[in-house]
């Protein structure tokens, strides 16, 4: 999909989502809260942010609490909130299911 001169790279169709959602760097534990999501990858609004290339582990809401590995593959801040665009790293078929 193309609009102007911005190519959409997407692979997957996104499903805009409100759902909480506990993330980790390993260091920090994090809350935000999913504003879309799909096979590849989710965008989180967060109270703060993490630097591009961090990896971390997300805690999806879906039944006892599905955990996905994951990077961040961009960042961007509005007023005092942040957005942070995730993509998902080794994902299962069982875990692909359950997104």
């Amino acid at each position: 999909m193309t609009s102007g001169n911005t190519v959409d790279k997407r692979r997957h169709d996104r499903l805009r989502e409100s759902t909480r959602v506990d993330f980790s760097d390993g260091t920090l534990f994090l809350q935000g809260e999913i504003k879309d999501i799909s096979l590849g990858g989710m965008q989180i609004e967060s109270m703060r942010g993490l630097d591009r290339g961090t990896q971390i582990t997300v805690a999806l809401p879906i039944g006892s609490a599905m955990k996905l590995k994951g990077i961040v593959r961009w960042t961007k801040k509005d007023r005092v909130k942040h957005f942070l665009g995730i993509q998902f790293l080794d994902v299962t078929p069982e875990q692909e299911s359950g997104i």
